[in-house]
């Protein structure tokens, strides 16, 4: 009978030490550890960060319907792997795959330099139609975040709404796509 208050005792204990706020922690040495989570007006980002560094999963919600509105990855501070968007239903607007640092040159089309001379990634990007159909895709180019500025390169193929391709086309220099 002695075993049940105790065992009780133990899961009230232990769910309290569970309880207590593990998230926005920094060591000794003042960096970033483990799981942060930052509010903005549009959505909520908790981040995972070693060292002071983002590494690991990134997820951020949506204010207006609690969704996830991005899901991607850090290493050591840079966005790598796959990431993806969805709009604030949860229907996936695009998803950007494989980042790998970029060794290339680029300058646009118009003969100027790409932000500051050379973007520090590439990438494949894929584009969605509502219904779950690829809008198109190809190589984009971006120094920081693929949101904030991002420009086309080289293939791009884009498809009707029931996925037939309508058009390919090959982009010499670079094609601004999104700017801050």
């Amino acid at each position: 009978m002695r075993k049940i208050p105790v065992f009780i005792a133990f899961m009230l204990l232990t769910r309290g030490l569970f309880a207590q706020n593990k998230y926005n922690q920094i060591d000794s040495n003042g960096l970033k550890q483990g799981l942060w989570v930052s509010d903005y007006p549009a959505e909520r980002v908790e981040t995972n960060y070693y060292n002071g560094q983002r590494h690991g999963i990134c997820v951020a919600y949506s204010r207006m319907s609690n969704k996830i509105s991005s899901i991607g990855e850090f290493r050591n501070n840079v966005m790598s792997g796959t990431w993806y968007m969805f709009d604030d239903y949860g229907i996936l607007l695009y998803k950007v795959v494989d980042i790998v640092e970029n060794k290339d040159n680029y300058s646009f089309a118009d003969g100027t330099h790409y932000y500051g001379g050379k973007p520090k990634h590439k990438a494949h990007f894929v584009n969605y139609y509502p219904n779950g159909n690829v809008e198109s895709e190809g190589t984009i180019l971006f120094s920081d975040s693929f949101e904030s500025e991002s420009s086309q390169y080289g293939m791009w193929n884009y498809y009707d709404d029931k996925g037939n391709l309508i058009k390919s086309e090959e982009i010499k220099g670079v094609k601004r796509v999104m700017e801050k």
